[in-house]
């Protein structure tokens, strides 16, 4: 009872509603303290004596106000995916929504058209009927529920963003969403606005690269070996690719590539483009390598990486041979 008598008078004298309002105030002064000593720090003579200290005081201040933000923006998160766990209703048992890696990026309400035939062609594509849902983006997460539903929040569908890809429509404000590889067109994605997709397409297509980029991480520490004496056996096949230079005039003269490498390991097959402009979207074909040379690796990359495995099998008395096409 002496506590909450004291609780009461200190929010009556500081003229707030509760003990929390009470405890965030030492964290709300500390914005206050740092525009007080910038504007110190600018009044303050260069050859000044504290001068330094006054600088280094803000320094840290400025480095403790960004630490209370991230603190508040990673609980905020927390929240937003602990209450999406409690909260929504159907969710398959392997999927768990609050992990230690996932961040909450956006939310919002689009239209949902599930492909009936899944695989076809966009023009030959037949749709369900159009669902009114709400569409939530992780980093590595695309979450759709409906939020409609009295009892409360039901799932729909999710989609990890390493194994879908996503292209914007040609004259509509949608997205055509494939999954798996190969590619198998699944849904469609209707935004109300050309600005609000935009916003979305900002968002996600960064957080698609940056998952496929981190599973392939994982899937090269999976299969990475070391290659030593007692230990430089292959024990299953290795598929390496080359890139050939452009060679003849015609070729060096081309303006566009059939073919890119993203990162060490993944190529990706651009189909020719149409004339339609940069809005239009061509589908692409990717392929995982366990090794990809660009066009200018020399003989002696190739040789460090794909003819010393074969001569430390070798040297092993292990089966090997090496095709090349």
């Amino acid at each position: 009872k002496t506590l909450k008598r004291f609780i009461t008078d200190a929010c009556k004298r500081n003229k707030q509603h509760g003990i929390f309002s009470l405890l965030i105030l030492p964290i709300q002064r500390i914005p206050r303290y740092v525009l007080l000593l910038e504007s110190l720090d600018k009044s303050t003579p260069l050859l000044h004596l504290h001068l330094p200290r006054l600088e280094l005081t803000l320094e840290k201040l400025r480095s403790v106000t960004k630490a209370i933000d991230e603190c508040q923006r990673q609980s905020d998160n927390s929240l937003k995916l602990f209450t999406l766990q409690t909260t929504l209703l159907g969710t398959p048992s392997e999927l768990q929504i609050l992990t230690p890696s996932r961040e909450f990026k956006r939310q919002d309400d689009v239209l949902f058209l599930k492909a009936e035939e899944l695989g076809g062609e966009i023009d030959e594509t037949k749709w369900s009927q159009a669902a009114s849902v709400n569409l939530l983006l992780f980093n590595d997460l695309l979450l759709i529920i409906d939020s409609v539903k009295k009892s409360g929040p039901e799932y729909v569908k999710h989609f990890f963003l390493h194994d879908i890809t996503i292209y914007e429509g040609k004259n509509q404000s949608v997205w055509d969403l494939y999954t798996g590889s190969p590619e198998l067109l699944y849904a469609r994605v209707m935004f109300d606005t050309a600005k609000q997709l935009r916003k979305w397409s900002e968002t996600t297509f960064p957080a698609i690269k940056s998952a496929k980029e981190s599973q392939m991480l994982q899937h090269n520490k999976k299969s990475s070996r070391t290659f030593q004496k007692s230990d430089s056996i292959v024990d299953r096949v290795n598929v390496y690719l080359r890139v050939r230079p452009f060679i003849t005039k015609d070729e060096k003269e081309m303006d566009e590539k059939c073919l890119s490498l993203e990162g060490d390991n993944m190529a990706v097959l651009h189909r020719p483009s149409t004339g339609g402009g940069p809005s239009e979207r061509i589908r692409e074909r990717v392929a995982i390598f366990d090794r990809c040379f660009d066009e200018k690796a020399t003989q002696r990359d190739v040789f460090k990486r794909v003819g010393e495995e074969v001569g430390y099998c070798a040297l092993e008395a292990a089966s090997n041979i090496n095709f090349c096409c």
